[in-house]
């Protein structure tokens, strides 16, 4: 992860422009387009879920990136040989976990599926929402368990 994550996702409040920092492509104008979007999709949510308890969340990231990338040897030995087909849906700019990392991944875990997003970040499904739920449709229709 970039610092940039750290810094901005260890605030105790974040701001609009953090949600696109956070989970977007600053650069694209687009891509701020659809943070707007987003927020006001989330605020609209009738029920929004449980909360997170922000300082448990923060407590986690705090202190930097940690190794290895992967942080538990054992899921990814699991991950590693499962038959369970799997989809990541990712951006080209993602500063939490680089899709250059997935790519890493995708050596180990033979049933890892990857889909890159252009000029976006962390959270893709958001600013693709309709493309990603259609990726996510034909994924679970067509995706077999290895033999």
């Amino acid at each position: 992860a970039e610092p940039l994550f750290f810094e901005t996702a260890g605030k105790e409040f974040n701001t609009a422009e953090d949600n696109v920092v956070l989970f977007f492509e600053p650069q694209s104008p687009n891509s701020r387009a659809e943070s707007a979007a987003s927020l006001q999709r989330m605020a609209a949510r009738r029920d929004p879920g449980p909360k997170v308890d922000g300082l448990w969340a923060r407590e986690w990231i705090s202190g930097g990136p940690r190794n290895p990338v992967f942080p538990s040897e054992a899921v990814l030995e699991g991950l590693k040989t499962t038959s369970i087909p799997m989809l990541h849906i990712g951006g080209d700019h993602d500063i939490i976990f680089p899709v250059e990392n997935w790519y890493a991944l995708n050596q180990q875990i033979p049933n890892l599926q990857l889909l890159t997003f252009p000029s976006a970040g962390h959270g893709p499904q958001h600013q693709y929402a309709v493309a990603s739920a259609e990726y996510i449709a034909i994924f679970l229709r067509t995706a077999k368990p290895a033999a």
